[in-house]
């Protein structure tokens, strides 16, 4: 990730993200921009694909902020599947306290 953003400097990098949001670069590169926005909001808990960075230094202090709060919810989702006994699987699975911001996990 930090190479990826360092390989365009600091102006070009803000400047390149301003002309794909404004769609300079074409309609079919901000189709795979919004797909790949929304894989990174589905996959990665806590990415606010909204926030602007001026530079790639900042983008990747984001970045790393949102690797380090996904892999918390990982071990936390991995946690409760672990804990799951044939017993009582849909108390574990449903908790509220870990359910999706979009999903309502069966609580009413």
């Amino acid at each position: 990730m930090k190479q990826e953003a360092a390989r365009f400097g600091n102006p070009a990098f803000w400047i390149n993200k301003k002309m794909l949001t404004w769609g300079f670069l074409g309609p079919d590169m901000v189709k795979m921009d919004k797909f790949a926005q929304h894989m990174f909001r589905e996959v990665l808990p806590g990415y606010d694909s909204n926030k602007v960075c001026w530079t790639w230094q900042g983008q990747c202090e984001y970045m790393e902020t949102v690797r380090i709060l996904s892999i918390l919810y990982y071990t936390i989702y991995s946690g409760n599947i672990l804990s799951v006994k044939f017993g009582n699987w849909s108390q574990t699975l449903t908790d509220k306290n870990f359910c999706h911001k979009n999903q309502n996990c069966g609580q009413k």
